[in-house]
């Protein structure tokens, strides 16, 4: 931004601007599917029947 600034250039802000926020949005994207995979992984492979609040021993 300060680049643009100083050349003058609106355009370069803008599309600065477009590309941090299309960075952020795909880089959220890939989390959300990180964790849902992770969510999908844990619900197949605990039992069903689990308590842990049950010992153990």
């Amino acid at each position: 931004m300060e680049t643009a600034e100083r050349t003058g250039s609106a355009g370069l802000a803008a599309s600065a601007g477009d590309a941090f926020v299309d960075s952020l949005t795909l880089t959220g994207r890939v989390g959300f599917f990180v964790l849902l995979g992770a969510a999908v992984v844990v619900t197949v492979l605990v039992p069903r029947n689990l308590d842990i609040t049950k010992p153990s021993h």
